[in-house]
């Protein structure tokens, strides 16, 4: 078969495809169904790659909030990782995460944590990911306190301290609570910052009760800018790889694992400033980071580089 053959079949089979609800239309937690299936060639495809500019070149979400699907599997299948396990914090009733693909499609084991009860309770009693996949489910209000008990208690089980990769998306207190794990020394590492600090070197100080939604009407007061996790990172042995395009989650990869193959962006080139609008479509959608502060003077933010509070 010719080549223009084989363009004109792929095009005609991407038009049927394009008219299939697959959220619907098939259960997306087979490994068969033709959701997971499309993000298998697409891995395979990304696989051609013997070098990528930025992250953003092998994106696609199949689970994901956003592209990060297709930079974990380009991750997995570049780097050595011996132990293929995982651990996310944040993931409601983990039908949208960062790591349901490698459970469902690589067979990784892991644990999630969400602070939601009710989160964890639907997963545990209608998701298939709960008995068929060796994936350990917690609720737990995450702190800086006992965030390294709840790992520990991980691995106790048996797992290596070695995971493949730790995944942090808890809208408030990341900055915080990766600056106390110690416990584990990930060879991936998925952090999600808050755009609007820039890149000044900016958190929301240290509570151990803080919900994102309770504090402001911008809902844009949680987080850690891109600098301040960057430099914990850097700190901790790790190579900024890059963002996502949507401009929310930063990606690290151990310094003992990073490769040629992978960029190496400096702080500046790598960063992606976000569009989404957390507070939805009535808020003005031109507010920038620093309209944004203004907004909330009177709260107090932490600058982690001269570690005291500013306004």
């Amino acid at each position: 078969m010719g080549i223009l053959q084989k363009i004109k079949k792929l095009i005609a089979l991407l038009r049927r495809l394009d008219k299939i609800d697959f959220d619907n239309s098939f259960d997306s937690n087979d490994l068969k169904s033709a959701k997971v299936n499309l993000g298998q060639l697409q891995a395979r495809q990304n696989t051609q790659f013997k070098y990528i500019e930025n992250l953003q070149e092998v994106e696609f979400q199949v689970f994901s909030q956003w592209g990060e699907d297709g930079i974990i599997q380009y991750l997995i299948h570049v780097l050595d990782i011996p132990h293929q396990t995982f651990i996310e914090f944040g993931v409601e009733d983990y039908q949208e995460s960062n790591t349901r693909l490698l459970a469902v499609l690589n067979n990784w084991s892991g644990l999630i944590i969400d602070g939601n009860e009710k989160n964890i309770a639907k997963f545990r009693a209608s998701d298939s990911v709960a008995w068929r996949n060796d994936v350990q489910f917690l609720h737990a209000f995450i702190t800086a306190e006992n965030v390294e008990n709840l790992i520990q208690n991980f691995l106790d089980r048996g797992y290596s301290s070695q995971i493949g990769l730790l995944s942090i998306d808890i809208d408030g207190m990341d900055y915080w609570v990766f600056k106390k794990i110690e416990s584990i020394q990930p060879i991936i590492l998925i952090l999600e910052y808050n755009s609007i600090f820039e890149l000044e070197p900016l958190t929301i100080p240290y509570a151990d009760d803080f919900v994102w939604k309770n504090q402001t009407g911008t809902h844009q007061y949680w987080g850690a800018g891109l600098a301040s996790l960057h430099h914990l990172a850097t700190q901790k042995g790790y190579v900024f790889v890059g963002c996502n395009s949507a401009g929310n989650n930063a990606f690290f990869v151990r310094e003992d694992k990073w490769i040629p193959a992978l960029p190496r962006p400096t702080l500046g080139a790598g960063y992606v400033r976000a569009k989404f609008n957390e507070g939805g479509a009535k808020q003005n959608k031109t507010l920038n980071g620093k309209k944004i502060r203004d907004l909330e003077m009177n709260l107090p933010f932490f600058n982690t580089k001269t570690n005291e509070i500013v306004s």
